[in-house]
């Protein structure tokens, strides 16, 4: 024990500015995440997390470190569960210049294992080696675990989220990645027959979007909607003016200050919507921010690696591309991330809602119908087009839905059906009320569109 304390202190960690602030918000998730009652210091979680970092850089058998010093910073967009992610850079290269970087995700042991678990089941059998971080070592302590992936193409450049891509680059760029992604040549991932393997998975529609999708209940989902009416209410109230009208005889939803009405995604929801649906081998968890990107230094490509395997497993063939969809238009147009004020179209104040941005929303979610879902080129006319914001979230969610409808043709219906669900899983989660607005927009919108169970709207 005395050797392996001695090891320790060969390692030297550098923390950057931004870990106290990470340390504090995970400190927060603690007592809900926890079975134990109590809440652990932030002094604590910071040595746990520098034991595991310790661990995973000390020599196998002979206890001498890997690297005597690590650089270590949050990964922007991570922090948003129970788990983080971390950018190491241990100093390893002749040339101080050159850096090698790895990933560290760190949270609750229960749920760092599960998701090992899953990358040896499922990632290492069936996902191309190009299109994944690899791992490379697990440590745990008392509460926590940590798994270190690293990847295939080492880059110099470091990486950044995909979430940070797309709101970066050009979008032909961000478009290329998609692309690449889902491209039907990858026989490994998206072509696995799920009905071939013995799994828990429920295979009808709404019984698998409101257990794997939305992760809820009926009833929670609905307390979380009665939640989310009541502070629209007092909104209404400071405004002198109606914010949501409900109308449970209709079970519709009006958003009155854009004045649109639409099926009510908390009522629909609850409809048997119960036709089959495909399974495949899936991420489970596809944000933008669980895609990394890497830069060639010598070719100069960008080539995306996935992370956080903690949902992988069975599920609906086009569940990764609806969470992608999703996440992009969050992440362009409504996050905190965003650099001004006068790019994001929703309020960083959780009570209040912009009026303004919320009718370019609903522009742009009746363009991506009115267009690309009836098979049609978008208008240069359209205010979707003539806004730079718009016409990019409208370029990559149509090649988005393009690839998916390339890797499953003739299955059109199960995609909107399951993003009317997967939108409403918003309204759980400490969103600004027009952020929720919006993501009830989008599922009132595709009930709409599908229409009621046995309608056959989509061909």
């Amino acid at each position: 024990m005395e050797d392996i304390d001695n090891a320790y202190n060969k390692i030297k960690i550098n923390y950057a500015d931004d870990i106290e602030e990470t340390i504090s918000n995970f400190s927060k998730f603690w007592k809900n995440i926890s079975s134990k009652s109590f809440r652990l210091s932030n002094t604590r979680i910071r040595r746990e997390l520098e034991i595991v970092i310790k661990k995973l850089f000390l020599g196998a058998s002979d206890n001498e470190p890997i690297s005597s010093t690590i650089d270590v910073e949050t990964l922007i967009g991570s922090g948003k569960s129970s788990a983080y992610l971390f950018k190491l850079a241990p100093r390893v290269n002749l040339n101080s210049s050159l850096r090698k970087y790895a990933v560290l995700k760190f949270g609750p042991k229960f749920e760092v294992k599960l998701e090992s678990h899953n990358y040896d089941k499922y990632v290492e059998w069936f996902l191309t080696v190009q299109q994944t971080v690899k791992k490379i070592a697990y440590e745990e302590t008392a509460n926590f675990a940590g798994l270190l992936y690293g990847f295939p193409m080492d880059s110099d450049r470091g990486f950044v989220s995909f979430a940070d891509f797309v709101r970066t680059k050009n979008v032909e760029m961000s478009c290329n990645i998609i692309e690449e992604l889902f491209s039907t040549e990858n026989k490994h991932w998206l072509a696995i027959d799920g009905t071939m393997y013995k799994h828990k998975v429920p295979t009808d529609t709404q019984t698998y979007y409101i257990d794997y999708g939305i992760r809820a209940t009926e009833e929670s989902i609905t307390n979380e909607f009665e939640k989310l009416t009541a502070s629209l209410n007092e909104l209404s109230i400071k405004r002198g003016a109606k914010v949501l009208k409900v109308d449970d005889t209709k079970k519709t939803i009006t958003i009155a200050p854009i004045s649109l009405t639409i099926p009510n995604p908390v009522k629909y929801m609850m409809l048997p919507y119960t036709k089959r649906i495909d399974l495949s081998l899936v991420h489970g968890d596809l944000h933008a921010n669980n895609i990394l990107i890497g830069t060639d230094a010598k070719t100069n490509e960008n080539k995306c690696f996935l992370i956080d395997f903690y949902y992988t497993g069975f599920g609906h063939i086009f569940r990764d591309f609806i969470d992608l969809e999703l996440s992009i238009r969050y992440d362009i147009l409504c996050s905190r991330h965003i650099s001004g004020d006068t790019d994001r179209l929703t309020r960083n104040d959780s009570k209040d809602i912009s009026n303004s941005g919320l009718n370019l929303l609903k522009q742009l979610e009746k363009d991506i119908i009115k267009y690309h879902v009836n098979g049609l080129e978008l208008d240069k006319e359209s205010q979707t087009y003539k806004d730079s914001r718009l016409l990019k979230v409208y370029k990559l969610v149509t090649t988005i839905r393009n690839m998916a409808f390339m890797n499953f043709p003739d299955r059109k219906e199960q995609y909107y059906t399951g993003l009317a669900y997967s939108s409403i899983k918003a309204i759980k989660y400490f969103f600004p009320l027009d952020v929720k607005l919006y993501r009830l927009m989008i599922s009132g919108l595709y009930f709409d569109l599908v229409g009621k169970p046995g309608a056959g709207n989509i061909q």
